[in-house]
């Protein structure tokens, strides 16, 4: 379960990193 939960964290930190890059690409 820890590492299903883990999982779904970096999952999760890569899309807000993704979304953050495309945030500031958008606005160049």
């Amino acid at each position: 379960k820890a590492l299903v939960e883990r999982a779904i964290e970096l999952r999760t930190e890569l899309e807000n990193a993704t979304t953050d890059v495309s945030g500031l690409f958008a606005k160049i």
